[in-house]
């Protein structure tokens, strides 16, 4: 994983927890370390229409997931993202 990809991750948790400061952090580092800035922008929005791979769609679900109680990961979700 890049570290551009984990920024994404960052992203999309920041997002969740309503934490406007990290939010802004993570997709600033994630523009810049993908040189893309819809990426970070799409995936605190629809995740299913982000443009990034599928792989990282099933992280990032995860991720999102996770960000409420990783009692939310599914099985299917981890086979997925195994896939």
């Amino acid at each position: 994983m890049t570290e551009g990809e984990r920024e994404l991750i960052a992203t999309v948790v920041s997002s969740r927890n309503h934490c406007r400061f990290c939010t802004a952090a993570h997709t600033a580092a994630a523009n810049i370390l993908l040189e893309d800035n819809q990426a970070a922008e799409a995936v605190k929005g629809d995740l299913s229409q982000a443009p990034v791979s599928e792989k990282m769609k099933t992280l990032l679900v995860i991720a999102a997931a996770v960000q409420g109680s990783g009692k939310n990961v599914t099985s299917e979700m981890v086979a997925l993202a195994r896939g």
